[in-house]
């Protein structure tokens, strides 16, 4: 069953950032030949102030030749996400804005976890990360 587990991390001295792999760890769904991957590799939030609020975009890819809808799970604070519902076009892709507003110092780490809905079921597939 298909799924998309992408793993947010933040460190101190870095700053916080999304990890999304490379286009070598494509994740598909085999399942009525959708394939949806993440796009790009880190997406860097910098440093931010404690109270701040900065969005940044994940692309989040739909390379099969049919339009899918997907959920998307709520990280957790302090990440945030602007929707959490997606229609992906054929052969296309979305920006998914992710919003970071820490409320305390420190390390943060979440996952995005992006299912797709068929026939108005959602089908999760879980993948451990790490």
């Amino acid at each position: 069953a298909p799924a998309l587990m992408c793993p947010i991390k933040t460190h101190r001295k870095s700053g916080c950032g999304l990890a999304m792999g490379d286009e070598s760890s494509v994740c598909s769904d085999v399942v009525g030949g959708d394939m949806v991957y993440f796009k790009g590799g880190i997406v860097n939030f910098g440093t931010v102030r404690v109270g701040s609020l900065l969005t940044k975009k994940v692309r989040l890819c739909n390379a099969s030749f049919g339009e899918i809808q997907c959920k998307v799970d709520d990280p957790g604070m302090p990440f945030k996400l602007k929707h959490d519902e997606l229609r992906i076009r054929r052969r296309a892709f979305v920006r998914l804005p992710v919003q970071f507003r820490p409320i305390n110092r420190g390390d943060f780490q979440a996952v995005l976890n992006v299912r797709l809905v068929v026939d108005s079921d959602v089908i999760a597939w879980e993948e451990e990360t790490t």
